[in-house]
C-alpha cells in the first residue's frame, strides 16, 4: 500500500468470517506454496510493466514469523497482541520487519490463510481491490513469504519508495483477454462499506491507481463502466473523495458478475495537482475481454473435523450457482453448491468424476479426478485430475454458426480458397423485396460467430441481385467464414423455402 515516513499503510484481507486455519488439519508443503507466491506476485509485475520483486531475507523471516504466530492466533490478522508468546517479534508489520533487521520503511503486507498453494493465494489477495494496490506498488523493491502447516501465506512487500517517476495503473490491463467474471467481497477493509454490503458475490473488481512520491491530489471528474452493447453496467464505484484508506485509486465493483465473453470499456477521466498546483492529467480509456469458458486453477481436498471438503478455485472467477458433483461407479459421494458441501458416502482412493455445472457460463464440464491416500498423513489427497469433457448448455442463437449450419441449405463454393478482398454477387432467380437486403439478413460470420463488417451494395433497379463487399482491409487470412441468406420474401411476399449459407476459406498468403 501507499505508504510515507509518517505513516505506514497496511491493508489485510480475511477471506472468511473465521479463518480457515481453525479447522485446516493437513500439513501444507511450505516451499511450494512460497514459490509459488513468489513466481505469481511477478507474473502480476510483469503484466503491467513493472519490475520484478526480489526476494528478502529478513522480510522472509519476519513473514515467516507472523504465520507461526497466526497459527496460534489466527483472528489477530496483521497484529500480534500477545508480547509474551514465544512466536512475538512485533505489534506491527513496521516492528516485525525492524526486529528481523530490514531497513527498508516503505512497507505492506498480506495476508491469505488455509491455501494449498501459493498460485491460488496469490490470485486471492490480487483479486481484492486494496491488496491489488500493495502487489502493483511500482515503489516496492522487495517480498519476502511466510507460510505455517496451515497454509496461512503471509507476504512482506518493502523498499525505500525512492523514485521520481509518476505511474498510473489500471487492471485489467488494457486489451487483457480472460478476465475474470466474479469476486466474493470479503476483503478488510471492506471496499463495499460505503455502500451497507460485505461478503457478497460480485462482479470482478477493476481498479485505476495513481502512484507517485511527490504530496499530489487526485482529482476524479467522471467515470464509466460500459459493455460492448454500450450499456451502462451497474456499479459500486469507489473514488478518492469517499476514502479513508489512501485517495489516490478508483474501484469499480459490478454489482453483479460480468458476462463470459464480453467486451467491457472502462473511462476514468482524472487530473492530479502538484505542489505548485499545476494540473497533470492523468485520465485513461481503456477496454478488456472477459473468460469465454470457465477454467478450474486448482482442486484439492481440505481437512475438516466431518472429513474431506473439495476446494476448487476458479482461474476465470467463481460462479456461485455452479453446482459440483463427484462420482464413482455411479455413485454421488458429495456435492458442492456455493460454499457449502453435501456429503452423501465417503470418500476412498479411486477414481472419480467431477462435473461442474455452471449456468453463468452457460456449461458443463467434466472431469477424471484421481484420490489417493497420503501416507505421510494418512489423509485422502487428490493426486491429479484432467478435463475429459466440455459441452455448452446454453441455446444457440438464431443467427450463431451452428443453428445456420444444422437449419439452412448449404451452397457448396466454387473454389477450396478465396482472396481477402473477395467480393460475392448474390443472383436471385426472381425479383426480391429489397427492403430485406439488409446485415440483418445477409451477412457474414467468422470463426467466433461475429458478424464481419462487409458491406451490402444493391444494383440500382435490379431486384434480384446484392453484392457483399468484403471488410475494409479485407477478410483475414487462412480464416473461415460463412456467407448467410435468411430466408426473406420476394415481391408478392411468399419467404424462401429455407435460410442458405456458403462456407468459404481466405487463402493464406492473401493480400487482396
Amino acid at each position: 500500500m501507499l505508504s510515507s515516513k509518517k505513516f505506514v499503510w497496511i491493508l489485510f484481507l480475511l477471506f472468511w468470517l473465521w479463518p480457515a486455519s481453525w479447522f485446516y488439519a493437513q500439513p501444507v508443503d511450505e516451499s511450494y506454496i512460497m514459490e509459488g507466491a513468489y513466481e505469481q506476485v511477478n507474473i502480476f509485475r510483469d503484466q503491467l510493466g513493472l519490475n520484478p520483486l526480489n526476494q528478502n531475507s529478513a522480510l522472509e523471516q519476519a513473514a515467516e514469523a507472523h504465520a507461526d504466530y497466526l497459527s496460534i492466533y489466527p483472528s489477530h490478522g496483521h497484529h500480534e497482541l500477545e508480547e509474551g508468546h514465544k512466536y512475538f517479534t512485533g505489534k506491527t508489520v513496521l516492528e516485525r520487519t525492524q526486529y528481523f533487521q530490514y531497513e527498508g520503511w516503505c512497507m505492506g503486507e498480506g495476508i491469505t490463510y488455509g491455501k494449498a498453494s501459493g498460485t491460488a493465494g496469490v490470485h486471492d489477495l490480487f483479486d481484492a481491490p486494496y491488496h491489488r494496490l500493495s502487489i502493483i506498488h511500482p515503489f516496492y523493491e522487495e517480498i519476502g513469504a511466510g507460510v505455517n502447516q496451515s497454509g496461512d501465506l503471509v507476504l512482506n512487500f518493502g523498499g525505500n519508495c525512492q523514485s521520481d517517476e509518476r505511474y498510473t495503473i489500471v487492471y485489467p490491463v488494457p486489451g487483457q483477454k480472460q478476465v475474470k467474471l466474479s469476486w466474493y467481497a470479503a476483503e478488510s477493509p471492506n471496499p463495499l462499506r460505503f455502500f451497507q454490503k460485505d461478503r457478497i458475490f460480485t462482479g470482478y473488481p477493476i481498479s485505476f491507481s495513481y502512484h507517485s512520491n511527490s504530496d499530489e491530489t487526485l482529482i476524479v471528474k467522471e467515470t464509466s463502466l460500459t459493455s460492448e452493447n454500450g450499456e451502462e453496467v451497474d456499479s459500486y464505484i469507489i473514488t478518492p473523495e469517499m476514502e479513508d484508506m489512501g485517495q489516490h485509486h478508483v474501484f469499480f465493483i459490478p454489482k453483479g458478475p460480468l458476462a463470459p465473453g464480453m467486451t467491457y470499456e472502462a473511462r476514468v477521466e482524472a487530473y492530479v495537482t502538484d505542489q505548485r498546483g499545476k494540473k497533470h492529467d492523468v485520465s485513461r480509456d481503456w477496454s478488456f475481454q472477459t473468460a469465454k469458458s470457465l477454467s478450474v486453477m486448482e482442486m484439492y481436498l481440505d481437512q475438516y473435523e466431518t472429513g474431506p471438503f473439495l476446494i476448487v478455485d476458479w482461474l476465470t472467477g467463481k460462479d456461485p450457482e455452479a453446482v459440483l458433483t463427484l462420482q464413482k461407479d455411479d455413485l454421488t459421494y458429495l456435492s458442492l453448491k456455493g460454499y457449502g458441501q453435501t456429503t452423501y458416502h465417503s470418500l476412498e482412493a479411486g477414481t472419480y468424476q467431477l462435473t461442474i455445472e455452471s449456468p453463468l457460463y452457460q456449461e458443463k464440464k467434466n472431469y477424471e479426478v484421481v484420490i489417493q491416500m497420503d501416507e505421510k498423513t494418512d489423509n485422502l489427497k487428490i493426486e491429479s485430475y484432467h478435463l475429459l469433457a466440455s459441452e455448452s448448455t446454453k441455446e444457440s442463437p438464431e443467427d450463431s454458426w451452428e443453428t445456420i449450419v444444422q437449419n439452412y441449405k448449404k451452397w457448396e463454393p466454387e473454389d477450396s480458397a478465396y482472396a481477402a478482398g473477395k467480393q460475392w454477387t448474390i443472383h436471385f432467380n426472381q425479383p426480391m423485396d429489397s427492403s430485406y437486403f439488409t446485415s440483418e439478413y445477409i451477412f457474414v460470420l467468422d470463426e467466433n460467430g461475429e458478424k464481419a463488417d462487409v458491406i451490402l451494395q444493391q444494383e440500382e433497379g435490379s431486384p434480384d441481385q446484392v453484392n457483399v463487399l468484403p471488410p475494409e482491409g479485407g477478410y483475414l487470412p487462412g480464416a473461415s467464414y460463412i456467407l448467410v441468406i435468411k430466408p426473406i420474401p420476394n415481391l408478392e411476399s411468399i419467404n424462401m423455402d429455407s435460410g442458405i449459407y456458403m462456407p468459404f476459406v481466405i487463402e493464406t498468403s492473401s493480400r487482396g
